[in-house]
């Protein structure tokens, strides 16, 4: 089942705007389980039924449940019970989400960059660095990350 197919088939019990749909499309890109109740604003929101009969009508097999410690409304959750019949909706999730990465290239190291880097240390050294965005990093710059004990980030945001 394509992801077409299989929103049009849902889209015929609920309204894409609806909770049941979110989670109709959780369901059938991501998750194999979701909580069908909670909160939506002040009120509380049980959409167990509604999602089951998209589902039923989409031709997916699915299984009703509830792990709550004293089966609260709050536990209720529809679990699916056949991946194979949403793993081509899966795919097509999946290759959107990759083709969506945008390839960075990264620039050539110098000589001229490696010279100047070679002369420094320690806050100069990393300056440097962020300020010419090598990759990968010279052996000194992870050197220094490593020893400092922060990630990335937080480098580029004292030093870069």
């Amino acid at each position: 089942m394509t992801t077409l197919e299989f929103t049009l088939a849902i889209g015929q019990s609920v309204s894409k705007n609806s909770t049941a749909y979110k989670l109709a499309m959780e369901l059938a890109t991501k998750s194999d389980k979701v909580s069908t109740c909670g909160t939506q604003g002040h009120s509380y929101a049980d959409n167990t039924a509604t999602l089951s009969k998209a589902l039923v009508k989409a031709g997916i097999s699915h299984i009703l449940g509830n792990d709550a410690p004293r089966g609260g409304k709050a536990g209720q959750f529809i679990a699916l019970t056949d991946l194979s019949q949403v793993a081509e909706i899966r795919a097509e999730f999946l290759a959107k989400q990759v083709a969506a990465i945008p390839v960075v290239e990264s620039k050539k190291i110098s000589a001229e960059i490696i010279n100047t880097l070679a002369g420094l240390e320690g806050q100069e050294l990393i300056k440097e660095f962020f300020k010419n965005e090598i990759h990968p990093c010279p052996p000194a710059v992870l050197a220094f990350k490593n020893a400092s004990g922060l990630g990335w980030t937080s480098l580029r945001e004292i030093y870069g």
